[in-house]
């Protein structure tokens, strides 16, 4: 396929990756990664390390950088469910998908 994935995971390098490494690359694994997947996106690095970014630290004040405080500030609600693959998901597109994010 033409198509191309992008792989978005909130601090998804200190978990998300590591599992998904020892998922596809175990011993006799019927899982693999599928060959679109070209690009890692972790908002979470983009926040905390680009000063340009409109949600860096610096610019928003918020003392954490955690996934639920960066939801409430970009959409002014709580992020209910915190941790559930849903809810996580519908919050992490909420902010790569704001024009605060860029």
């Amino acid at each position: 396929p033409d198509e191309v994935v992008i792989l978005l995971a909130y601090n998804g390098g200190s978990c998300d990756l590591k599992w998904l490494w020892k998922l596809t690359q175990a011993p006799n694994s019927t899982m693999n990664i599928p060959s679109q997947l070209q690009f890692f996106l972790d908002p979470l690095q983009v926040i905390k390390n680009y000063k340009s970014c409109p949600l860096h630290p610096k610019k928003t004040k918020l003392e954490s950088c955690n996934l639920k405080s960066i939801y409430r500030f970009v959409s002014g609600e709580e992020l209910l469910g915190a941790h559930d693959i849903v809810n996580d998901v519908k919050a992490q597109t909420c902010i790569v998908g704001s024009t605060l994010f860029f």
